[in-house]
């Protein structure tokens, strides 16, 4: 979207590889980091004409946790259908799209239709559906996006990752590309389709995935204000280091609360077919942030959390507060 998408943190009870690390036998932990793109990624989509911002989200749809954000994403990850309602997450950033008119000026300049926008952010972890994709230090996070008034959208966006995989993979970058629908002033649907690669890894860890998502959202008037749902469901036929087929249920909200100030939460669901290769057993995460926008800069402070025990987890799915800062042209 602009999307954004976050990172993550595991451990393992059997034997692994690459973002989870390897790992002896039951009962021992691993630190690994899981993918939130599109910023805990998080998707938005208010019109089939114009996309605006999100919140990786990263993330995000992600972003495991991100990151895709067109207006979209952070719904934290151009990870995010996740929820082209506000996408939400710290990228379960999936970061956000913004409507641009200079962008637009530029393509119709150059006699080509639709609007291109770029976003760059900096938040203090990437996330990824609740789990840190970069051991919990700082990440710096952009991406390109372009929509179409047809309501056709792709995009690019990346970030700098860190599995504790022996430097195997540093920067991951995802690619998406989707369509976007009103079926009603308050009612708008859309799908998408998102290819994770980390450059620099070694192909036989297999940690490039396609991710497929589809994702509705409902505008609901409360007074003066208005509060964006959105449900997304995203599949992988083979999810990242062939775990197998993945699914994530998403349901997010956001709302604005007056003076550039807006509120939102999320709650999903990880389910995954390889446990023993992904690093966890299935899994819900949550998030819960408030954020301020003013001109194209938006600073968030988001709370993230799981309900891994640390026996499941030793490091990077627990509770934490999420600080970022983005800009959108």
């Amino acid at each position: 979207m602009s999307f954004s998408v976050c990172n993550e943190s595991y451990a393992y009870y059997g034997s692994g590889n690459g973002r989870y690390g390897d790992m002896p036998q039951p009962t021992i932990e691993v630190n690994i980091s899981v993918l939130n793109g599109l910023a805990d990624r998080q998707l938005q989509y208010q019109d089939a004409a114009s996309l605006a911002e999100e919140s990786f989200q990263t993330a995000s749809y992600r972003s495991p946790n991100s990151g895709f954000n067109p207006n979209y994403r952070q719904v934290e990850s151009p990870r995010l259908l996740p929820v082209y309602a506000p996408p939400i997450s710290g990228a379960d950033s999936v970061s956000a799209v913004q409507e641009d008119e200079g962008s637009g000026g530029v393509l119709e300049q150059m006699g080509v239709p639709g609007e291109l926008s770029a976003n760059v952010g900096l938040t203090t972890d990437y996330t990824f559906r609740g789990v840190t994709q970069n051991r919990e230090t700082p990440a710096l996070q952009g991406g390109f996006d372009y929509t179409h008034d047809s309501g056709m959208f792709a995009g690019l966006w990346g970030s700098n990752v860190d599995f504790a995989d022996g430097d195997e993979a540093s920067i991951e970058i995802d690619y998406y590309a989707g369509y976007a629908a009103d079926m009603s002033e308050s009612l708008s649907a859309n799908a998408a389709v998102f290819y994770y690669t980390y450059p620099g890894a070694d192909g036989s860890l297999n940690y490039d995935y396609w991710e497929f998502v589809l994702g509705i959202s409902h505008i609901i008037p409360l007074g003066s204000q208005e509060l964006t749902t959105g449900l997304n469901f995203s599949y992988s036929p083979e999810n990242f280091g062939e775990s197998g087929d993945a699914y994530y249920l998403e349901l997010a909200a956001s709302s604005s609360i007056g003076s550039g100030f807006s509120i939102d939460g999320s709650f999903g669901r990880q389910w995954i077919g390889d446990e023993i290769a992904f690093g966890l057993p299935d899994y819900n995460n949550w998030t819960v942030g408030l954020a301020y926008a003013v001109d194209d800069f938006e600073l968030k402070l988001q709370y993230v959390d799981t309900d891994l025990s640390k026996t499941e987890c030793s490091d990077g799915c627990d509770a934490k507060a999420v600080a970022s800062v983005s800009k959108t042209w």
